[in-house]
């Protein structure tokens, strides 16, 4: 089981500080708890940077569970990852083709999901794992988000002929090819 995380939310705006607190009531992993140091605090200047009026509190505990786990930091060193006809340098978001040595640009989110594959011991995750670990939705979101990333990056690979890079076993698993 998961330890709870605690969330301080101290807002000017009454009404939407207690909307929040009351959300976090219902949250099996998270807590507001002013006795417990904060493991994130969500102030006036915090939540100008992060959301945009009008708010869906379901959006909010997304964000928190996000920001709280950690993935949107940036992997430190220059570590390459061996990805068969590719190197993935996750601090630079840059993917290399080994035989042309041409890179290609990676967006913060298609990094995250390869790296995710490439961390996973069998190199395999299922889709609810990867939009948990890379977009931070919780479980049984219906989005087409992995979908719509996956069309993207494989456009990015299509000139290197690495568009199955990724490949998709039909139950809902995706996998680095071998």
């Amino acid at each position: 089981m998961n330890k709870q995380k605690n969330i301080h939310v101290v807002l000017d705006n009454q009404r939407l500080a207690d909307l929040l607190r009351e959300q976090l009531k219902s949250q099996s992993d998270l807590r507001f708890d002013l006795d417990t140091p904060a493991d994130l605090l969500v102030g006036e200047k915090f939540f100008r940077q992060e959301f945009k009026m009008p708010i869906r509190l379901g959006e909010v505990m997304d964000r928190f569970r996000y920001l709280l786990s950690g993935r949107d930091r940036f992997v430190e060193g220059g570590e390459a990852y061996d990805l068969g006809e590719f190197l993935l340098y996750a601090d630079k978001n840059l993917l290399v083709h080994k035989q042309s040595s041409e890179k290609i640009r990676l967006t913060d989110k298609e990094r995250l999901l390869l790296r995710t594959l490439c961390e996973s011991p069998s190199r395999c995750e299922s889709r609810e794992k990867l939009l948990d670990t890379v977009w931070g939705y919780a479980r049984g979101t219906e989005t087409h988000t992995l979908e719509t990333h996956l069309y993207r990056l494989r456009q990015k690979l299509e000139p290197f002929e690495g568009q199955d890079l990724i490949q998709a076993d039909g139950q809902g698993n995706y996998s680095l090819s071998k």
